[in-house]
């Protein structure tokens, strides 16, 4: 595990867990990586070397066209009722209706795949606890009518009220709710810095 001081905030920081989110060979503690910002969007970076790599933290570069996620699958026990679900939530944020293949329904866009699915090994599927899954929202009002359908469709309001929130990567209006299987899921939209 690499570790070393980070330059902006003067605290040890963790590269493992920032890798994790942010990809490897960045290195810097969560208070100097907004990584609730879009990586092209980001305010700072943290200077400090990775031993591990070799290299210092570095933002992507305008044209850098790396994803970070080929598609996020969580698990259901009932497709029909998720597929209700996420085709009315998704389908605020003009994604196109699941695709059933199998044991499993894909919600596919140009920027990644989310997916459900019963579990292969037969057990019933559980959630994760501490687990949130976050869909991009393109306004406040879309974050609402999202967190709506979602409540329409068999969903639960959780956290605090649809609203805005403050903290280190600025103002973001958030929705939280509980999917029928009880997976957490956030509707976020980042307000603009003024």
């Amino acid at each position: 595990m690499a570790t070393g001081t980070c330059a902006r905030a003067g605290v040890a920081a963790n590269s493992v867990a920032v890798n994790k989110i942010r990809g490897a060979g960045r290195m810097g503690c969560l208070s100097c990586w907004d990584f609730l910002l879009p990586p092209l969007l980001q305010r700072t970076q943290c200077a400090s070397p990775v031993a591990a790599h070799g290299h210092n933290a570095a933002i992507p570069k305008p044209g850098d066209t790396r994803n970070m996620f080929s598609h996020i699958m969580i698990g259901t026990n009932n497709l029909d009722r998720s597929k209700a679900f996420y085709d009315a939530v998704l389908g605020v944020l003009e994604v196109p209706p699941g695709a059933v293949d199998r044991h499993r329904i894909f919600w596919r866009t140009k920027t990644g795949v989310f997916s459900v699915s019963l579990p292969i090994d037969g057990q019933p599927a559980t959630l994760g606890n501490g687990s949130t899954f976050g869909f991009a929202c393109q306004s406040p009002e879309q974050v609402n009518a999202w967190h709506a359908a979602g409540l329409a469709h068999g969903g639960t309001s959780c956290e605090e009220p649809p609203g805005v929130r403050e903290g280190p990567a600025g103002k973001l209006y958030l929705a939280y709710l509980r999917d029928p299987d009880g997976n957490k899921i956030c509707g976020l939209h980042r307000l603009p810095r003024v």
